[in-house]
């Protein structure tokens, strides 16, 4: 009896299926090695582009300008990404990043940075935001209090009591009109006089090919803007790098902001990453070594 089960077990075997070797997991990735996904936004479900790499607390988050994208911040990724984690992304309309959206606002930019900050699990963040993205980080400071130690301004927040109607009502005329030509003939008259002739004439053809619905909506949102309160909603402390071609008004933010610093580059304009390399990098570095990793 014994001898015919045995048998029969060894034909059944035979005749059963092989399973199938299972595959072999991924190998995880090495902490700090770069990372590229995209994401849909908190906002609106907008694709969310996004690229991280480094290692080291807190992560340092940079927001690109109007009309620009993450590859604004490539020359200063690799020195900051020794010491922190550093993220870039494309806001919604720009880079890569999805064209789909309706309302081109501050607070819609900032729910795209919450949105790639939580992706990555991110803990404690320093925002780098610089032109449209220093309003673009005080609303994104707002609605993660509890995440963000510090905030670089970069040439914007200049001051918070600055107001011209008239000039800005004429400005979205005009690139209403003719969004190419006004913005080539705008960008190169906020770089400074220093500049690379052939730096400034890309940057200018770069932002004049943006796509219009983005580029005007979301200059309407910067100029309708309310710095003043957006300074006084921010707890977290504020340490600014600008170039030399406007002074920013300390006194006026210290008034929403009273933990509102500024460091000026000579010689450089509206784009101190890009023209001023070298002593941008230095600034940042001593931006982000003195906020408190809390």
């Amino acid at each position: 009896m014994r001898g015919k089960l045995l048998a029969t077990f060894l034909a059944l075997s035979f005749l059963a299926p092989l399973a199938p070797a299972a595959a072999p997991k991924p190998a995880p990735p090495k902490p700090g090695a770069p990372v590229d996904g995209v994401v849909p936004s908190f906002a609106d479900g907008t694709p969310i582009a996004y690229h991280a790499e480094g290692q080291g607390k807190p992560a340092v988050v940079f927001i690109h300008c109007w009309s620009g994208n993450q590859g604004y911040w490539s020359g200063v990724l690799p020195e900051v990404a020794k010491t922190h984690r550093v993220v870039t992304l494309d806001l919604a309309g720009h880079g890569k990043s999805g064209h789909g959206r309706k309302a081109w606002t501050m607070q819609a930019y900032a729910a795209d940075v919450k949105t790639v900050v939580e992706k990555l699990g991110l803990g404690k963040i320093i925002l780098v935001g610089h032109s449209m993205g220093g309003p673009v980080a005080l609303e994104a400071a707002r609605i993660m209090p509890e995440r963000v130690v510090g905030i670089v301004p970069v040439d914007t927040l200049l001051d918070a009591d600055a107001r011209d109607p008239k000039g800005d009502a004429e400005y979205l005329a005009q690139m209403k009109a003719d969004l190419p030509g006004t913005t080539r003939q705008f960008i190169p008259a906020i770089f400074g006089k220093e500049a690379d002739p052939q730096l400034v004439k890309r940057v200018a053809d770069e932002m004049a090919a943006a796509d219009p619905a983005a580029a005007i909506g979301s200059m309407e949102s910067l100029i309708a803007y309310d710095e003043a309160a957006g300074l006084k909603a921010t707890r977290a402390p504020i340490k600014a790098i600008n170039g030399d071609r406007r002074p920013a008004n300390l006194a006026a933010n210290r008034k929403y902001h009273p933990n509102f610093d500024a460091v000026a580059i000579a010689g450089s304009g509206h784009f101190p990453q890009f023209e001023k390399p070298a002593e941008f990098q230095k600034a940042l570095l001593e931006a982000l070594a003195a906020f408190p990793a809390r």
